[in-house]
């Protein structure tokens, strides 16, 4: 994807998840899904789901981060 494609897209998740319903659902995503909770468990395969739905909702929740507004890395030569 292309930078503005890329910025276009998380326009996109900002307008569906920044409405009351979409709080309301990404609020129970989180719930649900293990965000802020261990995904660990003494079965392998059900860690690897629980840890697969928590990255999806992680993921929903950095395309809404305001990328814009971070400070980045200022490289230095020595």
């Amino acid at each position: 994807m292309t930078p503005q494609e890329i910025k276009d897209l998380k326009e996109s998740y900002r307008l569906v998840f920044n409405t009351q319903d979409g709080k309301r659902v990404l609020a129970d995503l989180q719930s649900r899904c293990n965000v802020g909770r261990s995904t660990w468990s003494d079965k392998p395969n059900e860690t690897f789901f629980l840890e697969g739905q928590r990255t999806a909702v992680l993921w929903i929740m950095d395309m809404l981060r305001d990328d814009d507004h971070r400070e980045r890395p200022q490289h230095t030569e020595e």
